[in-house]
């Protein structure tokens, strides 16, 4: 039988700050359920999400084992 996964918040990207150095990298991003846009780095949580990676154009996401790609500007 398959383990019922847990849907992930809807997650808008509102800007990345990248830079060469992991610990420098921020994302500001907007969670369902949240009122106020959430500043993340490498490895924070949110929930059942933790950011993987933080992109020029996007940020990776875990959730559950299993990456999710969200773009600047993309809600979903």
């Amino acid at each position: 039988a398959r383990v019922a996964t847990v849907r992930p918040p809807k997650i808008t990207v509102m800007k990345t700050v990248w830079h060469p150095t992991r610990e420098r990298r921020v994302a500001r991003i907007e969670v369902e359920g949240h009122k106020e846009p959430l500043d993340l780095h490498e490895g924070d949580a949110v929930g059942t999400l933790v950011v993987a990676e933080i992109q020029p154009s996007g940020v990776v996401f875990l959730h559950g084992g299993e990456k999710l790609h969200r773009k600047v500007g993309k809600g979903r």
